[in-house]
């Protein structure tokens, strides 16, 4: 997912794009714009996708604990509360000592 406050900030659409009709079947993507309408993205924030179920039924891709590896990078607020949303499904942070599911990294 490719996630951003404001429709202009989805600056790597064309590349992500390309991706996906390079490898159709490896790659979904849904884009997300927070604070404004869009075409072609889901509104609102990742998290409250996450528990409404909108970001799985858009991608038709479940998230669970015994499949799933998620990696979430971004503003360090929507990291936490994304990576809280995914501990309510029973998901962990990776650690190298302890294997879990979400990886993180806050970026600005």
């Amino acid at each position: 997912m490719h996630a951003v406050r404001r429709a202009q900030e989805l600056t790597y659409r064309e590349s992500i794009e390309q991706l996906m009709r390079r490898h159709p079947e490896q790659l979904r993507t849904v884009s997300f714009v927070s604070r404004e309408s869009a075409a072609g993205a889901l509104a609102g924030r990742v998290p409250a996708a996450l528990e409404e179920g909108r970001l799985e039924a858009e991608t038709g891709v479940a998230l669970s604990a015994a499949t799933s590896q998620v990696m979430i990078c971004g503003n360090p607020a929507m990291v936490i509360d994304t990576s809280a949303a995914l501990a309510r499904r029973g998901m962990k942070k990776h650690r190298r000592r302890d294997p879990g599911h979400i990886t993180v990294e806050n970026y600005w």
